[in-house]
């Protein structure tokens, strides 16, 4: 009977402890499922309310690409009409892909807060890497939707860069941050 009792007290510690542990581990969780993969990032360490959420692009063909390029650590050098002709191409291939419906929440904000990418310098070639979501879009947001997004992003959107004859061809800006609907969030508030 004292085993039983003993085992039973050690199975219960054992349970409440990996439950504390868990718990407390942290605000975030992470998972793939194919080429993409989540990191969810929640208000508290009980993990009930979504506060954004990373999916990031992670195709096979990206090893091969990045594989052998040259980092380069300068900030792009870009005139501020084509960062803002970048920053309109992205957002509308988003509405285009997504809709409306999926990209902006019922206030008018948006659901999505940025964009990371990689820029092959010599070509102006972009690879999306990762996009970033509010907690709005949590369940609005498709896998089929991030991966025709990222598809077309990867085809169709280019950055034409001031210093890419100063820069070898085996050069790449790894990870580039981007902000998205900014400005289009403002005009709906001002209107």
């Amino acid at each position: 009977m004292k085993r039983i009792v003993f085992v039973t007290m050690l199975l219960l510690i054992v349970i409440s402890q990996t439950v504390f542990a868990s718990s407390s581990s942290g605000r975030n969780e992470t998972f793939r499922r194919g080429v993409l993969e989540y990191t969810i990032d929640y208000t508290d360490s009980s993990k009930q309310e979504v506060k954004d959420f990373w999916v990031w692009y992670k195709p096979e063909e990206y090893k091969d690409l990045l594989a052998d390029k040259v980092a380069y650590r300068e900030n792009l050098k870009i005139t501020n009409q084509r960062a803002k002709d970048f920053i309109e191409n992205i957002e509308n291939l988003f509405i285009k892909e997504l809709g409306s419906s999926k990209v902006f929440n019922k206030k008018g904000s948006s659901n999505i807060k940025a964009i990371i990418y990689s820029v092959h310098i010599s070509t102006g070639q972009v690879y999306l890497r990762a996009i970033v979501f509010t907690r709005d879009a949590y369940n609005l947001i498709t896998d089929e939707d991030i991966l025709s997004f990222a598809r077309k992003f990867n085809k169709n959107i280019t950055l034409d860069l001031n210093d890419k004859n100063e820069i070898g061809e085996n050069v790449m800006k790894f990870y580039n941050g981007l902000y998205l609907f900014i400005s289009s969030v403002i005009s709906r508030e001002e209107n």
